[in-house]
């Protein structure tokens, strides 16, 4: 298929609606007010994506919201080309487990939740602004590559998340105890991560060039494998009662200078800051374990 012509009748084009038609070139819309929704055309290589979003954005416009239904503190129904804003009204407890899990509604850019409901599911993958309920304890915010906006739950305790594209400022609330990922970030320039945090996943927060400097929680015993590696760190703080470095968890480093490996530590694990191309200053305050190739490539080791 080389050439698609959308007809004037069709409000919106959903993500994923023609992803992936690397023979495509030609798209011709009948009407200028359908909308096109990111990643519509995603992986279509040979035509003017940019060009498209931004000739047919969904703005401010919203589709469907007279049709999402109630039933006492129950929404019981979105209808499934939902497109913008949704606002689910004050008062509001449950989700129908005919809706299950608000993921499978594509077009939603926008969600507030009231602090009434309890939802611990994943969210639409095009969402941009997220006003999350305080009666959330688990948040998975993976692949939400245009979230810009969060307001985080009060009562979060776990977060898992990764590929979050847009965000560049990152302050975790002080409620969590556990983190699984914030990996693959690209625009991270700063983090927060507080004392309240005890357990930090393997690979949590790989690949985020822009991230200059990094403070482990107090509370951290073992550092998972991974899970600080090939970030754009210069410095690393490393609790005082830290007693495990893992497998690779500060390797490929490459603008990591210096580190000071506190007393506590009992055992670095294999490749821990390999390919640590300028970490030339290395102190180690006790007596631990050092695996082999821990510091391989590092020109202070």
């Amino acid at each position: 298929m080389e050439e698609i012509v959308i007809p004037a009748n069709v409000k919106a084009i959903f993500p994923f609606a023609f992803g992936w038609n690397k023979k495509l070139k030609k798209v011709k819309f009948m009407s200028d007010e359908t909308v096109v929704l990111p990643k519509a055309f995603i992986f279509c290589d040979q035509i003017d994506l940019n060009a498209i979003y931004k000739a047919h954005p969904l703005g401010d416009r919203i589709f469907g919201a007279d049709e999402v239904r109630y039933d006492g503190d129950t929404l019981t129904y979105i209808p499934p080309y939902y497109c913008g804003k949704l606002v689910v009204k004050d008062g509001t407890r449950k989700i129908a487990s005919e809706i299950n899990n608000l993921n499978q509604f594509y077009g939603i850019t926008e969600l507030y939740l009231p602090d009434s409901l309890e939802y611990n599911g994943e969210y639409p993958e095009i969402l941009k602004v997220l006003h999350a309920s305080d009666k959330t304890t688990e948040l998975n915010l993976s692949h939400l590559s245009n979230l810009h906006s969060i307001k985080w739950p009060k009562n979060v305790t776990k977060i898992v998340a990764d590929w979050l594209d847009d965000i560049e400022n990152l302050e975790i609330p002080d409620s969590v105890t556990e983190i699984s990922g914030f990996a693959h970030m690209s625009l991270l320039k700063s983090m927060s991560i507080p004392d309240s945090v005890t357990k930090i996943d393997e690979d949590s927060f790989r690949f985020l060039p822009m991230l200059t400097s990094i403070k482990i929680p107090s509370k951290i015993k073992r550092i998972e494998n991974g899970c600080f590696s090939n970030t754009g760190v210069k410095h690393i703080d490393l609790p005082s009662g830290l007693k495990e470095i893992g497998n690779g968890a500060f390797s490929d480093n490459t603008s990591l200078e210096e580190i000071i490996i506190p007393a506590s530590v009992e055992i670095i694990e294999e490749d821990a800051f390999s390919g640590c191309t300028s970490l030339k200053k290395i102190t180690i305050e006790g007596d631990p374990i050092i695996r082999k190739g821990a510091f391989h490539n590092c020109p202070g080791w």
